[in-house]
């Protein structure tokens, strides 16, 4: 369930709690063109009530941590 976003690869990863007390995710995020490595791992703290409330905000947390990325690079090339 990845998606491309500003030539990087946002890979959310969600995980049930064994008691069935909710869910936690992570996302994954490496660059389109470039090494299979990720570049950054976002851990979300949350527990959400669904699989699906996780795979969302851990698409919106990966989009964030991208835009932040490109924020920096402008701010250091300048």
């Amino acid at each position: 369930m990845s998606e491309s976003y500003k030539s990087h690869i946002i890979e959310p990863r969600c995980y049930e709690w064994g008691d069935e007390q909710g869910w936690t995710a992570e996302v994954y995020i490496s660059r389109e063109h470039g090494s299979s490595e990720s570049d950054a791992i976002v851990l979300l703290q949350e527990t959400y009530k669904t699989r699906e409330e996780a795979v969302k905000a851990a698409a919106a947390a990966g989009k964030q941590k991208v835009d932040q990325i490109y924020e920096d690079s402008l701010a250091v090339s300048a």
